[in-house]
C-alpha cells in the first residue's frame, strides 16, 4: 500500500474517532447525517494530528422524530441474515421508493436496482460499494412493518489497526428513511476510492425494506 493511501485512511479514521468524545446517546437526524459533514470538515483542517485534536465537539439537530443512536467503531461488518426477496413480493414498496427519490435524491441516478429484504427484529442486509472521491452519496429506503430502521454506511480501511468505522448513521420510521438526502448527501473527504459496506438493521419491529442507493 502507497504512502498516500496508507495516509489518507489514517486521517479518515482519526476523523471518524473524533465522535468518539461524544455520548453514546447522540441524537442523528434521520433525514440528514452529520458525521459525514464532520469527515469532510476534519479532513480539510488534518494538516497535523494536533489541529484534529484541538476540533470542537460534533454539533446535532434534533427533530421531532430523532432518535439516539451510539456511533461506535465496529469490530466486524456483520454478515446478512434477512431474508433477501424478489422486488415483485413486496410492488407496493418499489412504489414508494420511487417517490421518495423525486424528493430526496434529485438530479441523482441508482447505482443499481432497489434491494428488498424480509426482516425479523435485529436482522441485516449488508452490500458492498465503493465510495469514489468527488461523488456524493444518498440512501433511500421504503419499510413496511418494521417499526425502527437503521441505515449505516461503513468504511473498512484495509488496514489491521483501523476496525471498521460508521461514518454516516440514519434511524427513521416508516414510510421511509433516507441517509444523506438531497443537499445533506455523503461526500467522501479522501482523495482515493473507500471501500464500505452499507448495513440496514431492523432496529424494531418485523416486515420487508427496500433499500437503494443512489449518487451524483
Amino acid at each position: 500500500m502507497s504512502a498516500a493511501r496508507l495516509c489518507s485512511f489514517a486521517l479518515l479514521a482519526l476523523a471518524a474517532c473524533s465522535s468518539s468524545t461524544t455520548s453514546n446517546s447522540e441524537v442523528v437526524d434521520v433525514e440528514v447525517s452529520p458525521i459525514a459533514a464532520t469527515a469532510e470538515a476534519s479532513a480539510r483542517a488534518l494538516p497535523t494530528a494536533a489541529a484534529s485534536a484541538s476540533a470542537g465537539p460534533i454539533t446535532r439537530t434534533p427533530t421531532a422524530e430523532a432518535i439516539a443512536v451510539p456511533l461506535p467503531a465496529m469490530s466486524a461488518i456483520p454478515s446478512t441474515n434477512a431474508s433477501q426477496v424478489p422486488a415483485t413480493l413486496h410492488p407496493q414498496l418499489s412504489v414508494e421508493l420511487a417517490a421518495h427519490a423525486k424528493s430526496a435524491a434529485p438530479g441523482m441516478t441508482a447505482l443499481s436496482p432497489a434491494q428488498v429484504a424480509e426482516f425479523d427484529p435485529g436482522e441485516v442486509l449488508v452490500t458492498s460499494l465503493q465510495i469514489d472521491p468527488g461523488r456524493c452519496y444518498t440512501v433511500l429506503a421504503s419499510i413496511d412493518g418494521i417499526q425502527r430502521l437503521e441505515l449505516s454506511l461503513v468504511v473498512a480501511p484495509p488496514m489491521p489497526a483501523f476496525p471498521p468505522m460508521p461514518v454516516a448513521v440514519a434511524v427513521g420510521t416508516p414510510p421511509n428513511v433516507a441517509l444523506g438526502a438531497g443537499s445533506s448527501c455523503f461526500k467522501n473527504p479522501m482523495p482515493i476510492p473507500m471501500p464500505a459496506s452499507l448495513v440496514v438493521t431492523a432496529a424494531a419491529g418485523k416486515g420487508a425494506a427496500a433499500v437503494q442507493v443512489w449518487s451524483k
